[in-house]
């Protein structure tokens, strides 16, 4: 009865400790969830916010998500709920290559993102332009493992519309931040940045330059920050699917937390860490392949003038030697008998 009871005893208290475990989830610690965890590093040539990205300009992307890619969500506005519409359309929809670059100094946190997307759709301007296509860029530098202090962020939201006009503006701000954004606020209440649509590629290019002042307690660069972005989709082959007026739902390169248990949030940030420069690239040595002699054997017996004759005359010459060797040592064994 005790030995019942002590293993009785032993289950409740494994049970209890997966119970805490589970339901104790660390919000910076949820890479077997699929959050990702990366470096950010900082620049000496701050990239121009001029709505062109170049090569290097912010050192190597961060990310390219496209459907199906790690850490990264499809999340339905309504419109596009049924199943058998999703697996048709979605894919169809989503934009291609969607590229987030990051990089910073001790003044500004400098984003860049650019994606093709074959139907750009954003019918409404000022803050409407949060109901197409847009890009949304959302940091936490309050950085612990509660998923309050992820959820206490910066949010910014970009667009531009159909008619050419770009728009930009702060949908939640950071509580401990030393400034903050008007709320739903203009162009002109916001960081320096720009977007372009380019229709002859199909590209599109945000880019921005956040004080530090606007995401941190101190105005200067955190250790690391929850990070997130994610693009509205529109698009006018599907417009009237829309439960608003364009938008359609969101991609977004964070943890789909909906299958998750004990987590108060749809979607999980990654976690980035400020980390300084760039390490130097990694230059591969070269070892030049030395070709080996064809046969390293017996060397080759280059034949005298005569050519195959000559060959031919010394292995008769050999064999008959061989042929009186064989002579002499039956003699020899003759003469022993």
């Amino acid at each position: 009865m005790k030995k019942l009871l002590a293993i009785s005893l032993f289950v409740i208290l494994v049970l209890s400790a997966l119970g805490t475990s589970i339901s104790a989830l660390d919000a910076n610690a949820l890479q077997s969830y699929g959050q990702i965890h990366f470096n950010i590093y900082s620049t000496n040539t701050p990239p121009k916010q001029d709505g062109v990205i170049n090569p290097g300009e912010y050192g190597d992307p961060i990310v390219v998500v496209n459907y199906g890619s790690p850490g990264s969500a499809w999340y339905d506005a309504g419109g596009l709920d049924d199943p058998i519409m999703d697996l048709a359309v979605v894919p169809d929809i989503l934009p291609k290559d969607l590229t987030l670059y990051l990089t910073y100094d001790d003044n500004n946190l400098y984003v860049g993102v650019e994606y093709w997307d074959g139907n750009h759709c954003t019918p409404d301007e000022l803050t409407g332009v949060w109901d197409g296509d847009y890009v949304e860029f959302d940091i936490a530098t309050n950085v612990s493992g509660s998923f309050d202090d992820a959820a206490d962020k910066l949010r910014l939201a970009m667009g531009i519309s159909d008619a050419g006009n770009q728009w930009m503006y702060s949908a939640a701000n950071q509580s401990n931040a030393l400034e903050q954004f008007p709320l739903n606020s203009s162009t002109e209440s916001l960081p320096i940045g720009k977007i372009v649509r380019n229709e002859s590629t199909k590209m599109t290019t945000y880019e921005v330059a956040i004080p530090w002042s606007y995401i941190t307690s101190n105005g200067k660069v955190p250790a690391n920050a929850f990070i997130y972005y994610q693009t509205g989709v529109g698009d006018h082959r599907y417009i009237e699917n829309s439960p608003y007026v364009a938008y359609l739902g969101t991609f977004r390169w964070a943890v789909d937390a909906r299958l998750i248990d004990d987590i108060p949030a749809n979607a999980v940030p990654h976690l980035g860490t400020f980390a300084g420069e760039a390490p130097p690239p990694v230059i591969e040595e070269v070892v030049e392949e030395v070709e080996a002699p064809a046969d390293v054997g017996t060397p080759a017996v280059t034949p005298p003038s005569g050519g195959a004759a000559q060959t031919s005359d010394m292995f008769a010459l050999l064999g008959l030697i061989a042929i009186i060797s064989m002579a002499g040592v039956v003699v020899i064994k003759k003469r022993v008998k």
